[in-house]
């Protein structure tokens, strides 16, 4: 049971009683590296106070490249624009290898 529809989302591929993996899950890198914790709850989601916090952290070194939109004070979504101009950038002293 979910408490909420992001909550269980993706399900599982295999489960034991002490583990539950996921296959094809990906987290994309920040501009700045960033560690995230993993939670888990044991069951009895009405209760909002038995999350566990899970021993250690999932680290996920900086991207190479991070872009921004210029806003030039027109619209805010992107998808209605004919035309947006995309900076890109990259960390100092990364490099990247060009994959075309």
């Amino acid at each position: 049971r979910c408490s909420t529809l992001y909550t269980c989302t993706p399900r599982p591929t295999s489960t034991t009683a002490q583990a539950a993996t996921w296959a094809g899950l990906s987290i994309h890198a920040d501009p700045r590296a960033t560690a995230y914790r993993v939670c888990y709850h044991p069951g009895g989601l009405e209760d909002r106070y038995g999350w566990h916090l899970v021993p250690g952290a999932i680290t996920i070194a900086q991207s190479a490249l991070a872009f921004t939109v210029v806003d030039d004070g027109g619209s805010s979504v992107i998808g209605s624009r004919e035309e947006f101009e995309l900076r890109v950038h990259r960390a100092l002293f990364e490099s990247f290898t060009d994959a075309g």
